[in-house]
């Protein structure tokens, strides 16, 4: 059975610096976990398991009641890049996923 309890959210928890983007998670947030797991899923050519449960993501529709700037998104991005970085060894795939991590928050900002 794969991991459904990302390394991202207990960084959120462990990091100071991640304090903002943490408040706006659910105390818990193994719901949170699931559906990024799912999302991820379909996201990098795997089963689409979010489509399937929930249809098509449209993630800045699903996230547009929470204020997203650019401190959130850069410590969504520390979180995300430093459980990127505890996984992936492979330094030119690193650096892709990361990017493409990237984009997908810098298009969440929202205000």
């Amino acid at each position: 059975k794969p991991e459904r309890n990302p390394l991202i959210y207990a960084l959120m928890d462990q990091l100071p610096e991640a304090a903002a983007i943490r408040k706006m998670h659910s105390q818990d947030t193994s719901r949170s976990a699931e559906n990024l797991f799912d999302f991820l899923s379909g996201w990098l050519d795997g089963p689409p398991i979010y489509v399937i449960k929930k249809g098509h993501p449209c993630l800045r529709m699903r996230h547009i009641n929470l204020l997203i700037g650019q401190n959130e998104y850069e410590q969504w991005m520390l979180c995300m890049k430093r459980a990127i970085v505890e996984q992936i060894h492979d330094e030119i795939f690193l650096e892709e996923i990361v990017d493409l991590f990237n984009q997908m928050a810098h298009h969440m900002i929202n205000k």
